[in-house]
């Protein structure tokens, strides 16, 4: 039962870090910017997002030309709450 607890604990701390990163409008934009300003990098590429968590990362790829974005994640609650987004 303890160990449940810790990786729910882990878990949500996990969460609340990326929510909190989302709210971080400087920080997301300038990710964003710097991937629509270079677009000539991701036309036509295949990109891999490794540690995608919510995907933001991968979907600014995407729309920066790429013809292929894999989004790899190992944190399933994450994965199921962009899934729900």
């Amino acid at each position: 039962m303890l160990s449940y607890f810790c990786i729910s604990c882990e878990l949500l701390t996990e969460v609340i870090i990326v929510q909190e990163m989302m709210k971080d409008e400087v920080r997301t934009l300038t990710y964003r910017n710097s991937m629509y300003h270079n677009r000539h990098l991701f036309k036509d590429k295949v990109v891999l997002d490794v540690g995608s968590g919510t995907g933001i990362l991968s979907m600014f790829a995407a729309k920066a030309g790429a013809k292929l974005v894999i989004g790899v994640s190992s944190d399933i609650m994450l994965l199921l709450q962009s899934c729900a987004n």
